[in-house]
């Protein structure tokens, strides 16, 4: 009995675009402050577009507080 995946790893494709998600921490340093999550779009996934930060720690529960990681689709 192994560990199944959460996800198959294929690239989501809605509109003519491929959606994926990000974290991001607001300092300079390696993973300095709380992480935000957002999304991003690519038409080639060669370049992408930024979108908004659509999750932040101070929105969520307090256990969150110190940083999101690791979007899941």
């Amino acid at each position: 009995m192994g560990i199944k995946p959460v996800s198959p790893g294929r690239a989501l494709k809605g509109n003519g675009r491929f959606l994926g998600a990000f974290h991001a921490y607001p300092g300079s340093d390696y993973e300095q402050g709380p992480a935000v999550i957002g999304l991003c779009t690519s038409r080639d996934l060669l370049r992408r577009e930024i979108g908004d930060t659509i999750l932040r720690p101070e929105h969520g529960a307090s256990r969150d507080r110190g940083g999101l990681y690791k979007p899941v689709f």
